[in-house]
C-alpha cells in the first residue's frame, strides 16, 4: 500500500526501508530509511490497517506536506 501512494511500486528500495510505528495512542505511523528517508520530510501519510485469520488489508494516503 505505501508503494502504491508513492506510485513507484517496489524497486529502487527495499521493503526493509519502510517501518510502520504505533503513536502513543496506537495509529499506525511510517518512518523511511535509505532512499526513502526524503518521504520522512516531505511527506504525510494517513495508515490504515486491519485484518482477521485469514486476511489483512492496508490503505496508504500520502499528501505533501505545506510549505515543502
Amino acid at each position: 500500500a505505501v508503494s502504491k501512494a508513492m506510485g513507484t511500486g517496489i524497486r529502487g528500495f527495499s521493503l526493509q526501508d519502510i517501518e510502520i510505528l504505533r503513536n502513543d495512542l496506537g495509529k499506525p505511523t511510517l518512518k523511511f530509511f535509505n532512499s526513502l528517508e526524503i518521504y520522512n520530510e516531505n511527506f504525510e501519510f494517513d495508515i490504515s490497517l486491519s485484518h482477521t485469520e485469514t486476511t489483512a488489508i492496508a490503505m496508504v494516503v500520502m499528501n505533501k506536506k505545506e510549505g515543502v
